[in-house]
């Protein structure tokens, strides 16, 4: 389960530290504050591992990786998320982990992954 996330340089969204997750969250706010770049975010980890940083970017309808970036400013994206898996993995003997993405756009490579730690 996702306990807890952190944003850096994500769509509209300089920065957003340790926000706490539980099982049942509620985001409220008005329009455009950011609510739905907070399920996005998860989102694009998740396409980011299953097809890779490039596929993730190009699924979001984006033609410019700065386009992902907070006032298209280009930059780095870091998404770290807290994963408690108790429940999964009762045997662990820490049972919370941290996943730390960091993506970001190179002359070269195209959109690739700059670091990247469990």
């Amino acid at each position: 389960m996702i306990v807890g996330l952190t944003l850096r340089n994500f769509k509209g969204i300089q920065s957003l530290d340790a926000l706490p997750l539980s099982r049942f969250q509620v985001l409220v706010g008005p329009n455009g504050v950011g609510k739905t770049t907070v399920l996005d975010a998860i989102d694009f980890v998740r396409d980011c591992l299953a097809h890779g940083p490039g596929a993730a970017v190009e699924s979001r309808g984006i033609a410019d990786f700065n386009d992902l970036t907070w006032m298209r400013r280009g930059g780095s994206v870091e998404i770290v998320l807290w994963l408690d898996l108790s429940s999964e993995l009762p045997a662990l003997s820490s049972s919370l982990l941290q996943y730390r993405l960091v993506i970001r756009q190179d002359a070269e490579l195209g959109v690739c992954v700059e670091d990247e730690a469990l």
